[in-house]
């Protein structure tokens, strides 16, 4: 056992000799005016080159309302030997109003059996249809914004017809739609987080792209070319708004500063930022919960956008989470204490999902991942 950070770390083997880290944090999270303090509880390796931690608050950031945020967090450090893996082009047949398929949905943990070079994940883009669950079949999934698959773009904000042909609208006209924000990962493991729309098009030839996946606020309902396409047809989409009716920024972070502000729109969450050297690429989740859990589980996108930051982000954009809220790795790496659903294959969950928004450890199948490949540790 050695001190480690905040906390005590202890390994031990299992019976089948894989590693698992134990770790005794103690967590002193308070509210902020200034900067945020970097959480206190240390970070574990789990593969050469990707760290994980968690941590836990239990009031809004910069606020004193009940607010339950459990949260883990990957480091992946880019200076080391890791490639980057999001879903490639899928084959299903479209269902009934789908204008184009980009990917085959699965359950995170489903993709890392899928995808068995993947060390570690986070589910990824803006997806449609909504919603089915683990056991289900595979989903033909339309994605929002700019997706890239090793240099092939599986989803874009252009005209659907420059993948597929025909006429199709476009899907992200400009910066007010859903899946205008896209974290882009060049193959030299440059890390760019920027608007990629028909208004604003991204600069790097998409060859040079290892992966992309898009976000920024999240859809609204009711806001959909008509009403009645909402659940119907494949719609370009405005993100939903902030409680007093004005947009939300697309990015939650930008040069380590941000625009958002405490609200009471609480979710589970998703979020990727990198650190303004460009060294470290962060993932983290927070936690949903049941629907009408008190106090609530989850976070606001100003929490969000304040983990970010504490972590050490410089610029941060918001993923798909509510019940698609899933970070989960590869059994061949350290598996961290604390553990608590059951593993699928080789997909080791380490946040706890709440698909349905009922039922505690249920997977939603999505339409994206975005995920990490690094050697074991020496």
């Amino acid at each position: 056992m050695r001190a480690v950070g905040g906390g005590t770390e202890t390994k031990n083997r299992t019976k089948n000799g894989a590693r698992v880290v134990v770790l005794s944090i103690a967590l002193g999270l308070g509210c902020s005016d200034g900067p945020p303090p970097a959480p206190p509880s240390p970070w574990t390796p789990l593969f050469d080159g990707v760290d994980f931690r968690r941590d836990e608050k239990t009031k809004a950031w910069d606020a004193t309302m009940a607010r339950i945020q459990r949260v883990s967090a990957l480091r992946i450090d880019l200076t080391r030997d890791v490639t980057f893996v999001t879903p490639e082009p899928g084959d299903l047949p479209p269902i009934t109003g789908q204008q184009h398929v980009a990917t085959t949905g699965r359950t995170l943990t489903d993709y890392l059996n899928v995808y068995p070079e993947v060390s570690a994940a986070i589910n990824g883009s803006f997806f449609w249809p909504c919603c089915t669950y683990a056991g289900g079949p595979p989903v033909a999934m339309s994605l929002f914004g700019l997706n890239v698959s090793d240099g092939v773009e599986v989803s874009t904000y252009s005209l659907i017809q420059t993948l597929h042909g025909g006429t199709e609208t476009t899907n992200v006209p400009d910066a007010r739609w859903v899946g205008a924000t896209s974290l882009v990962i060049t193959r030299d493991k440059k890390v760019r987080i920027v608007e990629a729309t028909t208004q604003h098009p991204v600069e790097i030839p998409i060859d040079e792209i290892a992966v992309a996946v898009s976000g920024g606020a999240h859809p609204g309902s009711g806001r959909c070319p008509t009403p009645d396409q909402c659940d119907l047809a494949w719609p370009p989409q405005l993100p939903i708004q902030k409680p007093n009716h004005t947009d939300y920024p697309s990015m939650l972070v930008k040069d380590g500063q941000t625009r958002y502000v405490q609200d009471d729109a609480i979710a589970g969450r998703v979020a990727a930022g990198v650190s303004a050297d460009g060294r470290y690429l962060t993932l983290i989740t927070v936690d949903g919960g049941a629907d009408g859990a008190v106090p609530p589980e989850g976070a606001s996108l100003y929490d969000l956008a304040r983990w970010m930051q504490a972590f050490g982000a410089d610029d941060a954009l918001n993923l798909d989470g509510g019940g698609s809220t899933t970070m989960a790795m590869g059994t061949d790496g350290i598996i961290p204490e604390g553990v608590s659903c059951p593993t699928v294959g080789r997909g080791v969950p380490l946040n706890v999902p709440w698909g349905d928004r009922a039922t505690r450890c249920r997977e939603r199948i999505v339409g994206s991942f975005l995920g990490v490949t690094a050697p074991p540790l020496p």
